[in-house]
């Protein structure tokens, strides 16, 4: 049950509805949710990816079709997701999802054409929850088991749902939107008992799986290494845009001893206190050599003079890969908004859930630029998130000779493409290694917005964004398309002889308020 999103006055019915195929020989079991404060006649929609999948890409197919809500996680039988409204009106809720090949959760190569970049839709408002078979990975949760997280809860609700029987096991600090609460279910409770619970308490709560997020890294196979040069990137050039702004980074922990990162303008942190078993370093020392490694190093940064700040947000606790929480997620992009990242870098996917949403949207509105990768689940796979939320820009991969990276997602979000395939950046442990996937085009976009805000240029997210696309060398099809965006990321247009004004928005860059 990948996503399941409740959000209603009322306690939910649950009605099965027959198993509807979907494309690739794909199988879901549909649920009715049917809230009894809205009784309006329910919409169908399509299914829903779990995006925490980034293995093998095996699909999941139900038997006949009489399977029901399952609160099992590891099963692998049930990864749908529900409807939600958010507290200002908007809804969300399932999306249209197929499998692939083979996936790596953070590819991302989609074909549309350029110019200004197509909004973002939020889905539209709908009654019925799907719990589609989809591709997951084998083995790896979907949600953690027994909890789920909660906002717009006042400290009687809170008291109110201890007294029931709830136990509250973090809480976010409110730094961007709304405190979101990690509850454990009371014993022998349900997802869907829980979340009567929770609204029987407070009406206005939005409730949620505490879904997991996972890095997008891929399989590297071929030889040498063109990444910079791919995107005409030059120190010399980007030394002309003056003092970059703090960089944000959101990813497992990061090997700060490694000879790439000696020196580097690194603050790094662990995001979640009581895992068990942390995440493994090599994820995140990739990500975060490829933005700020010494430049007299073997794997040199992008930008090494900027000073980032990492959050260790993963752990594994008894899995086989790293993940994260949608609770701890969102307390990691509140520690990075709130260090003072005018930039930050996601080099990881999941399901839509509505808390990291709003959290999204709030750091957006502060000014920040948020940066994802597209998602490794192949060109049929459903958007990915946070990539796929409006304001963030989602980076999908390309490969030395430009061709887009074969596990990489499609789809109208797509907005920039980056090198992905074979980029050579370090390894944990002091050593180094080619990698692929989304995770590592997202790097390379998040430089380059970074170095549009360089000098004390402000701008607006939006503004930003629209300045790399405008600046970007069209891959594809004429124009903005789903499998490369805009097209292929160019720094030597930002900075230095290369941009022009018709290029550039006038107005798009601006001189920064304290940036």
């Amino acid at each position: 049950m990948k996503g399941l999103l409740f959000r209603g006055a009322a306690a939910a019915a649950l009605l099965l509805a027959p198993t509807v195929p979907l494309a690739g020989g794909i199988s879901v079991a549909s649920v009715v949710l049917a809230a009894t404060a809205s009784p309006a006649a329910a919409r169908e929609h399509g299914d829903h990816d779990d995006h925490g999948n980034r293995g093998g890409g095996e699909h999941d197919h139900p038997g006949d079709g009489d399977e029901s809500v399952d609160d099992d996680p590891e099963d692998g039988d049930d990864h749908g997701g529900g409807s939600y409204e958010t507290p200002d009106g908007r809804h969300g809720g399932v999306r249209d999802f197929a499998g692939d090949d083979g996936s790596d959760r953070d590819d991302d190569d989609d074909t549309s054409g350029r110019g200004e970049p197509p909004a973002k839709a939020a889905p539209e408002p709908q009654t019925i929850a799907t719990v589609p078979r989809s591709v997951r990975r084998p083995g790896e949760p979907a949600y953690a088991p027994e909890e789920m997280v909660a906002s717009g809860l006042t400290a009687a609700d809170v008291k109110a749902l201890e007294a029931r029987g709830f136990a509250v096991i973090g809480r976010t600090g409110a730094r961007l939107d709304a405190t979101v609460w990690r509850l454990k279910l009371p014993k022998g409770k349900s997802l869907v008992d829980g979340y009567g619970e929770i609204l029987s308490v407070s009406a206005r709560a939005l409730a949620a799986t505490n879904d997991y997020y996972y890095t997008e890294a891929g399989d590297c196979t071929g030889e040498g290494c063109v990444a910079p040069t791919l995107v005409r990137w030059s120190p010399s050039a980007t030394a002309a845009c003056g003092a970059p702004p703090t960089i944000g980074l959101v990813d497992t922990g990061v090997d700060t001893g490694h000879p790439a990162l000696r020196g580097a303008r690194l603050e790094a942190s662990a995001g979640r206190g009581d895992a068990t078993e942390p995440s493994t370093t090599d994820h995140g020392t990739a990500v975060a050599a490829l933005l700020v490694g010494r430049p007299d190093s073997p794997t040199p940064g992008l930008l090494p003079g900027a000073r980032l700040v990492a959050v260790d947000a993963f752990y594994r606790d008894g899995g086989t890969a790293d993940r994260t929480d949608v609770a701890t997620l969102v307390g990691a992009l509140e520690r990075v908004v709130g260090a003072g990242a005018s930039v930050v870098n996601l080099s990881l996917s999941g399901p839509p859930n509505p808390m990291l949403e709003r959290a999204v949207e709030a750091a957006v509105a502060r000014g920040v630029v948020v940066v994802a990768a597209a998602g490794n689940g192949g060109a049929t796979a459903p958007p990915s998130y946070p990539a796929a939320y409006a304001g963030v820009v989602a980076v999908t991969a390309v490969d030395g000779r430009l061709a887009a990276y074969r596990r990489a997602n499609h789809g109208d979000y797509i907005d920039l493409a980056a090198p992905g395939v074979d980029v050579w950046t370090a390894a944990a442990g002091g050593s180094a290694a080619k990698r692929t996937g989304t995770s590592f085009a997202a790097p390379f976009v998040t430089a380059a917005a970074a170095l549009a805000r360089s000098g004390g240029r402000g701008g607006s997210p939006a503004g930003v964004e629209a300045v790399l696309e405008a600046s970007a060398h069209d891959l594809g099809p004429a124009g903005r398309d789903p499998v490369f965006g805009a097209g292929l990321l160019d720094a030597e247009r930002l900075c230095g002889g290369g941009r022009s004004a018709a290029a550039t928005p006038a107005d798009a860059i601006v001189p920064a308020s304290g940036d």
